[in-house]
């Protein structure tokens, strides 16, 4: 006997077209997407978001020179490779 779908062992379910009875309140304003993504590890966020080591260093440029001083003192002869 053929499962009917969605058979959870055999693919996985699209939220976005499954139907109505299964989608969760999608009503989520932009601050609340905000407000929940801001309570995840860091790690985890930069992965959903695909952020790269060179996205922050271009974002956060001002704050690398603002801790010049560190990096030239404290980091001077790190292998980072």
């Amino acid at each position: 006997m053929k499962p009917n779908w969605p058979d959870l062992y055999l693919e996985p379910i699209n939220l976005y077209n499954a139907p109505s009875i299964w989608r969760r309140d999608m009503s989520l304003t932009h601050e609340d997407v905000k407000q929940k993504l801001m309570m995840l590890p860091e790690t985890d966020l930069l992965e959903i978001l695909e952020i790269s080591a060179e996205d922050i260093v271009d974002r956060f440029g001002d704050r690398i020179e603002e801790k010049h001083d560190y990096f030239i003192n404290d980091l001077e002869g790190e292998d980072f490779e």
